[in-house]
């Protein structure tokens, strides 16, 4: 979430291992604040498709006052005939990186150095360990003249363009040598495009994140 804002979130939960029937009511809880939401599974406020045991909701997210990276913690509660369930806690971050990937340039092109498939010339993509500042991110990014232009917040994913395009797949390698050189990087890697001129990261949880603005918990007998 950007910081100093206030903006409506549809969360959604999945509620697992339960009858319809079975279920009261679902609710969205604040743990570290005060927002609370009844969800609800009528087609209504954000839920997309009556009865189908997804419950949405819309909860009104106020980051004013919040630092970079400081998280807002929310759990869902399933209250049913048979007992009560409470989900994981799930963190909704402050962050000052543009949410979501942007739109890369695929005018450039180079061979990643790893695999030979084409890759953005002018992006890399870097994960930043557990703990790591956004003055050091920005700092790193730097380091090979480049900046960070969007961000998977949830997977802790960074997309950093460079001010000029590597000329070549050694170059590109040279770029994500330096990266990984750094204590607070996790990995660092290439933006490969895949076969429909997608770029995507080669990270094997791309697929999982959550929406920008649409974010998903799920209930079930296990989690309880």
């Amino acid at each position: 979430m950007p910081p100093n804002t206030t903006t409506d979130v549809v969360f959604t939960v999945q509620v697992h291992g339960r009858a319809l029937n079975e279920i009261l009511n679902v609710s969205l809880n604040g743990i570290n604040n005060i927002n609370s939401v009844l969800l609800n599974d009528a087609g209504q406020d954000g839920d997309l498709v009556p009865d189908d045991g997804a419950y949405s909701g819309t909860l009104t997210v106020d980051t004013n006052g919040l630092s970079p990276q400081e998280c807002l913690i929310y759990k869902a509660i399933a209250i049913t005939s048979t007992g009560n369930f409470t989900s994981p806690g799930y963190e909704l971050c402050v962050t000052a990186f543009p949410i979501g990937f942007q739109p890369s340039d695929t005018s450039h092109v180079v061979s990643d150095p790893e695999s030979g498939e084409p890759a953005i010339a002018d992006e890399v993509l870097v994960g930043f360990k557990a703990g790591t500042s956004e003055s050091t991110m920005i700092s790193i990014a730097e380091s090979v003249n480049g900046q960070i232009i969007g961000s998977l917040i949830e997977l802790g994913i960074y997309q950093i363009k460079l001010d000029t395009p590597a000329a070549t797949s050694a170059e590109l390698a040279v770029i994500l040598a330096a990266l990984a050189a750094f204590p607070e990087v996790e990995f660092s890697e290439s933006n490969v495009i895949d076969q429909d001129t997608t770029v995507v990261p080669s990270d094997s949880k791309f697929s999982d994140q959550d929406g920008t603005r649409m974010t998903k918990h799920g209930i079930s007998q296990e989690d309880m």
